[in-house]
């Protein structure tokens, strides 16, 4: 409820509510291990709290008081669990005061993982961290493989924590590299995004209000305003984005551009993939999930790379629809999947033809096949 609190912009009251409750565990048993991740809890919404109020420093003071009731732990696995939670947040905050340092804590956190652990939303926030320590760097190349990263994490882990602030920086780096249709493709997502954010805080402002209504018992009018312009903020948007959608979306699948032929490196994989991964892209594909690519490279981890040898100046756009090609999708799946006109397809098949110089006697598809 405190974070609901925070949401909203009622920070002393969320700080109130949290402050009230950690009084209450500190009277009781310190040696119970119930009691002791109560308020470990406590001490992390309090950090989150502080990072709505813009108040990053008090949010790092939180998660250090964490870190160190950590060595009341006694058994070392669990102990390095609580602790690689603990400094993936710290690498969150810090990644507001001090990339060099957000990056180090998140290294830390990556060392602290058991090795058989999946991959879950602290990995996320490591992966997104990383990827701003990069993208600080100018390894752009990096910085969008760990963003990619973190965006096939929250994909599998269903969160969208974090996930505008990944969204935004993949924008601004396609923009530096002028690589127009990721750039428009992720300014898209931001406008999602923003949407699915202000239809969030309508409804949880409704608990709020719904809340203090049981125990104060105070005039709603104010709250009644708020929902009201709140409504109308959604309904403004979503008309704009709606309006916006058709237009964008031709951006992104009509961007080209001509480059010189390169040699293709010597590892190339053409193994056949498995039956249920095949469908778990088809399925990406047809949920228009930005994932789909990385899915797709972890199956095939050279494709982008010996692409880009033969034509060091593909967009991404390019890439990815030779990797419909790659997983054998035809002209009228393509069509399907990526919602646009038959023609379109060929034509961009045809592009492809011209600019890798494939020979007319040669199948598109055994050519693609090689990479």
């Amino acid at each position: 409820m405190a974070e609901t609190y925070s949401m909203n912009e009622f920070h002393d009251k969320a700080i109130s509510y949290l402050s009230s409750a950690y009084d209450l565990l500190q009277k009781e048993n310190p040696k119970s291990e119930k009691i002791f991740y109560a308020k470990a809890n406590v001490l992390s919404s309090f950090a989150n709290i502080y990072l709505d109020k813009n108040e990053p420093r008090n949010a790092a003071k939180k998660v250090f008081e964490e870190i160190q009731s950590g060595s009341e732990i006694k058994d070392t696995e669990e102990r390095k669990r609580f602790q690689y939670l603990n400094y993936s947040n710290l690498s969150n905050i810090y990644s507001q005061l001090d990339v060099d340092s957000a990056y180090r804590y998140a290294v830390t956190s990556i060392r602290l993982k058991a090795k058989n652990f999946p991959d879950d939303q602290s990995m996320m926030i490591n992966y997104s961290v990383i990827g701003l320590y990069f993208k600080k760097k100018k390894n752009y190349q990096a910085a969008i493989s760990n963003f990619h990263k973190a965006l096939y994490v929250n994909k599998i882990n269903g969160t969208d924590l974090n996930m505008n602030a990944v969204y935004k920086s993949l924008q601004e780096i396609y923009h530096n590299l002028n690589i127009k249709d990721s750039a428009t493709f992720y300014q898209n997502k931001i406008k999602e995004y923003d949407l699915q954010a202000l239809s969030s805080k309508y409804n949880s402002l409704q608990e709020v209000i719904n809340r203090d209504k049981k125990e104060e018992k105070k005039p709603l009018k104010k709250y009644l305003v708020c929902i009201f312009i709140g409504l109308c903020a959604i309904s403004c948007i979503t008309i704009y984005f709606v309006k916006r959608k058709g237009k964008s979306t031709n951006e992104v699948f009509n961007s080209e551009t001509v480059s010189p032929i390169h040699l293709l490196p010597e590892s190339v994989s053409t193994e056949p993939i498995l039956p249920e991964t095949y469908h778990h892209l088809i399925d990406l594909l047809e949920k228009k999930d930005p994932a789909f690519m990385f899915a797709f490279e972890k199956v095939y981890p050279k494709f982008r790379e010996n692409l880009l040898a033969k034509n060091a100046e593909l967009q991404l756009s390019e890439i990815e629809f030779c990797a419909l090609l790659k997983i054998q999708l035809t002209t009228k799946e393509i069509a399907k999947y990526t919602f646009i006109e038959i023609r379109t397809v060929q034509n961009k098949k045809y592009k492809l033809r011209k600019k890798f110089e494939i020979p007319t006697n040669l199948d598109i598809y055994t050519w693609i096949n090689q990479f």
